[in-house]
Order: structure tokens, then C-alpha cells, then sequence
């Protein structure tokens, strides 16, 4: 045997690879692990939305390599959104006019007649408090 040739070690290879069990999570720790995740990466959305909200400049490429850049305009939803969580939602307007329309009143129903047996016992005139005697 010569020096370089040394017994080769034969290790074990699965083919298919060991998978994780799945653990059922409860909603709310759903909830929390999303959010932690969103507010890690809150920084690079914020930048992203500034971007888009003043413009880009976009470079594309055709099949034969020639490149064209041009330029995005700003986004206005993108602005709308920044200035509302800036400076907060400017306060909705609505306009009620009165005098369009019938009178809208609620309609009082009684029935013509009632069962016999629907109302039972007999009717007692509650006492006054003396408070409201005073008064």
C-alpha cells in the first residue's frame, strides 16, 4: 500500500431528508410572531414607501441588452398614507340634508286584537318615591 491510499470511511447518507414535525401554534402566538416579524423589518418598508412616494428611477432591459431607464412618477397612496400617519387623517365631512324625502319616523304597529292569554295578572299602580314628592 502506498501512503496516500488509506481505508476510505464509508459514512451513512439518508436519501430523503428528516422532517419536522409540525406543531400546532395558538392564534395569538400566530399573531405576536408576525409582528415582531414586521416590526424588525419596519425600517426597510418605511424606506421603500419614501422611495415610491418621491419617485424612482426604473432600468429595464429588452432581449438584445440595449437599457432604458426612465423615471416613476411619485405615488400619491404612498404620500396620502405617510402624511396621514404623520400629521393624522384629515376629519370626514358628511352632509345630512333634511328636507329631501318623506319624514323618516318609525312606524308604530299594534296589532287589532290579542290573543287571549298573552297578557296575564293584573295591573298595580307603582308607588312614588318620596324624593319625587319633595321635588
Amino acid at each position: 500500500m502506498e501512503p496516500d491510499d488509506k481505508p476510505v470511511e464509508q459514512i451513512e447518507v439518508e436519501l430523503e431528508p428528516k422532517r419536522r414535525k409540525r406543531t400546532a401554534i395558538s392564534q395569538s402566538t400566530a399573531v405576536k410572531k408576525a409582528e415582531l416579524y414586521v416590526s424588525r423589518k419596519l425600517p426597510k418598508y418605511l424606506k421603500k414607501l419614501e422611495e415610491l412616494a418621491m419617485g424612482i428611477l426604473i432600468m429595464k432591459t429588452d432581449r438584445e441588452g440595449n437599457e432604458a431607464v426612465y423615471a416613476q412618477a411619485p405615488d400619491r397612496a404612498a404620500l396620502e398614507y405617510l402624511i396621514d400617519r404623520g400629521m393624522g387623517r384629515a376629519p370626514q365631512r358628511f352632509e345630512i340634508d333634511a328636507n329631501t324625502g318623506p319624514p323618516m319616523l318609525p312606524q308604530a304597529w299594534v296589532p287589532d286584537e290579542l290573543p287571549p292569554g298573552v297578557i296575564e295578572g293584573e295591573v298595580k299602580e307603582l308607588p312614588l318615591a318620596e324624593e319625587d314628592h319633595e321635588s
